[in-house]
């Protein structure tokens, strides 16, 4: 819009100038004067001005989620603290069998913040009858859900194969876009992210999508997925993936630095409409002011995030950061088994 004013402005001289009849030496310099002004005033009205907000989108391994973890005050309060935060939220590592902890965990979402959430959530996956799931924490208002996907368990490719979903929005520069959320198996991480190419082209061919979030805990560092190992997995050497976490970034709450938990990007309106240096580890312990004790009370993990650009009542493109606007105020026969990250 800024641009087109400019253009007028630049327009009107012109024809000032080189008109034919020719104004006095006076009243071009008031003419000129005054579309000095308009051009000042334009500049700080366009500069004020409240932009849209940011897109946030999020992926947060809540370490065995379920009835004993909702039953902690200090563990939701927090929660409720952290999950406003997000547009979009990839919840990894609920294990509860009776399907109510997570839905009950939502409903004081929704009685906490000021904007509406929904979710979608996949079927309860794993090998053993250590069982976990995925699930969408989205903003209603902005987004709506137009398909989901849960990637075949009878390939046997993955310990709880990938879950995703397809969003539309008027919202966010991009109108249609995927996610493909995974927690690996630590011993099969390698053999799993590499498997995430397969489940990429698997995802885009049957939702005719090419726009593609792949995020979650990968278990890729440290033990898990050397540096050796990750620099010959597929999802690193083609190209057309983009990481948009280094290497050397800590996203667990142990002593340990590790870089668990990652985000990966395709496609070329994807790669376009993500806010340039905004990924990162949100640290929710700094922000809270929790002991180490307090934090592992939540997760294990920290939570990993980037902004995509929003749009405003115009269709223009852009964004501000109002993360801080949006908040007012298990199962115990598994929790034997917890092995992994």
């Amino acid at each position: 819009m800024k641009s087109i004013l400019e253009f007028v402005v630049l327009f009107v001289l012109l024809t000032i100038l080189h008109s034919d009849a020719r104004p006095s030496h006076s009243s071009r310099d008031s003419v000129l004067h005054k579309l000095a002004n308009l051009s000042r005033n334009f500049n700080k009205v366009t500069e004020s001005r409240e932009e849209p907000p940011a897109i946030r989108v999020g992926a947060f391994n809540v370490q065995i989620f379920g009835a004993s973890k909702l039953a902690k005050p200090d563990v939701v309060k927090s929660l409720l603290e952290t999950l406003p935060r997000y547009d979009i939220l990839l919840f990894q590592e609920i294990r509860d069998s009776s399907e109510t902890a997570f839905p009950a965990l939502i409903a004081k979402l929704n009685s906490a913040a000021k904007l509406p959430y929904s979710y979608v959530i996949s079927g309860r996956l794993g090998r053993s009858h250590s069982k976990e799931q995925y699930a969408y924490i989205y903003r209603s208002d902005l987004f709506k859900v137009e398909a989901t996907y849960q990637y075949p368990e009878a390939l046997d490719q993955y310990e709880r194969p990938p879950f995703g979903v397809v969003f539309t929005s008027t919202y966010s520069d991009l109108s249609r876009f995927g996610f493909l959320g995974v927690h690996t198996k630590p011993d099969e991480a390698e053999k799993e992210i590499d498997s995430l190419v397969d489940v990429y082209d698997a995802f885009s061919k049957e939702m005719n999508i090419q726009d593609v979030v792949l995020m979650g805990d990968f278990n890729g560092d440290c033990g898990y997925t050397t540096k050796t190992e990750m620099k010959l997995i597929r999802l690193r050497l083609d190209v057309k993936f983009h990481w948009l976490l280094n290497d050397d970034v800590d996203t667990t709450v142990a002593k340990s630095s590790c870089a668990y938990d990652r985000i990966v990007v395709v496609g070329e309106q994807m790669n376009a409409a993500i806010v340039e240096d905004s990924a990162s580890v949100y640290r929710f312990d700094t922000v809270e002011h929790l002991d180490p004790e307090q934090t592992k009370q939540v997760s294990d993990h920290f939570p990993v995030e980037f902004l995509l650009y929003g749009k405003d009542d115009d269709g223009d493109d852009d964004f501000i950061d109002d993360s801080d606007d949006f908040y007012t105020g298990d199962e115990e026969d598994e929790e034997d088994d917890y092995e992994y990250k």
